[in-house]
């Protein structure tokens, strides 16, 4: 005799952010999965950062703005409050996981000869070049903005990367900006020449090593 199964009971439905998530934790499994190639493993560590991303920009003002959901009566609903609480916790474990796999990755691919370095890992020679580079080609692209009430806030562009200045000037005290890393050059800023050596820095911390050139005359107190 057969058993009747109710397809509205709650236990064979997971919360669509929930399983959204969960997506992610696999991709992070496979990063994390050494039996796959090095730069698979980065691969999908990048399609779990971006997924992440996505699911901020997309899901998450859905559910901060509380609206009534049309879906309450589906079996997979949780109230606002409730998921808002679930999916934070969930993310920050992923974020926090994410950190310790790209630390551990980063490690590999420099036995490989391929860094990504700090600003203060850089030679003489090097952080020169970097700074040349800054000069010739980047400077001229960014526009500060400030952030205080005496201006609105800024337009953020989505996928768009940004540093934060916290910045004291001699009048005024201490004042924020914001700056736009220019999504028209690449991210990673090569270093070094040849095959033999790949060595790269991120852009936004070739901009922050020159923000003295973006706010003469004021002190740079954190660039995030």
């Amino acid at each position: 005799m057969s058993t009747k199964i109710d397809l509205y009971d709650k236990k064979y439905y997971i919360n669509r952010e929930m399983s959204w998530l969960e997506f992610n934790q696999r991709c992070l499994d496979e990063a994390n999965n050494s039996d796959n190639p090095l730069l698979e493993r980065v691969k999908f560590l990048a399609i779990c950062y971006n997924n992440l991303n996505e699911f901020l920009m997309i899901r998450m003002p859905g559910l901060l703005s509380k609206t009534p959901s049309l879906a309450q009566s589906a079996p997979d609903y949780i109230n606002n409050d409730k998921i808002i609480g679930m999916v934070s916790e969930r993310m920050n474990k992923l974020y926090s996981d994410y950190e310790v796999c790209w630390k551990s990755l980063r490690k590999l691919l420099a036995k490989e000869k391929i860094r990504i370095k700090r600003i203060d890992e850089l030679t003489d020679e090097q952080l020169e070049c970097v700074r040349k580079f800054y000069k010739e080609r980047v400077h001229m692209m960014l526009t500060p903005l400030a952030l205080d009430i005496s201006h609105p806030f800024p337009f953020i562009s989505n996928n768009s990367v940004n540093v934060a200045f916290r910045l004291r000037g001699e009048e005024n005290g201490v004042v924020y900006a914001r700056v736009k890393v220019p999504d028209t050059l690449d991210r990673f800023v090569r270093v070094t020449a040849g095959k033999s050596k790949l060595e790269y820095v991120l852009l936004e911390d070739v901009i922050k090593d020159s923000a003295h050139l973006l706010f003469p005359g004021m002190t740079i107190l954190g660039a995030y």
